[in-house]
């Protein structure tokens, strides 16, 4: 069965500017979905769908296929995003949307969730975090039930770590989520009073002048 990872990285985010190729812990967030698509060794094309020229480069620099889209309000959903990306491809198989602001996802966590997927043959597969909340993290299914248009309602669960389950939409989750992905990794970067994204050599990219490490 032919698998491919779609991720949808629209450039217009209002309540996080650029909140997609924004850096995290010292990459554009977006590459943490990538490289976990990768790396699961699940999938034989990584796509990331964008109306943005900025997130198709980046994008491109980490192996993803690019497909440009054009512009959008947010409107739309996710698998209405992937849906146009399997038409256009006319792909059959396994399809798995990622979310752009997945940090803290790893290819063994979708290789756990794809095995769970094959057991239960589900039309889909959605994680869910503490009391069954959204993780804002990635979901699975065959490619025809999501080009037939096919409800999420129809869907098979799958238990997501709570130390990894944040979906990022406001500015406070940001800043949650890099707490948290420090914490996992231990990583203690402290700045100005608070947490902040620091790249391989230790230099806060938010204020760099006045980084203290410890």
């Amino acid at each position: 069965m032919k698998s491919i990872a779609v991720i949808p990285a629209r450039g217009g985010s209002v309540r996080i500017p650029g909140k997609n190729i924004r850096l995290f812990h010292g990459l554009p967030i977006v590459v943490y979905s990538i490289r976990a698509a990768w790396d699961s060794g699940l999938f034989d094309d990584v796509v990331v769908s964008t109306d943005s020229l900025d997130i198709a480069a980046v994008a491109g620099q980490y192996d993803a296929t690019v497909f440009l889209r054009s512009s959008d309000d947010g409107s739309r959903g996710t698998q209405e995003v992937a849906k146009e990306v399997l038409d256009a491809l006319e792909h059959e198989g396994m399809c798995c949307v990622i979310y752009a602001t997945a940090p803290m996802l790893t290819g063994d966590v979708l290789k756990d969730a794809h095995e769970a997927w094959m057991d239960i043959n589900p039309p889909y597969l959605v994680p869910v975090g503490k009391w069954l909340s959204d993780p804002g993290m990635f979901y699975m299914g065959l490619s025809s039930a999501f080009r037939l248009g096919t409800p999420l309602t129809d869907a098979g669960l799958f238990a997501i770590d709570p130390r990894t389950a944040i979906d990022i939409n406001v500015e406070s989750d940001w800043l949650e989520a890099e707490r948290m992905y420090a914490e996992l990794h231990g990583i203690k970067t402290v700045c100005c009073g608070h947490i902040h994204s620091a790249d391989a050599g230790g230099v806060c990219s938010d204020c760099p002048d006045t980084k203290e490490r410890i």
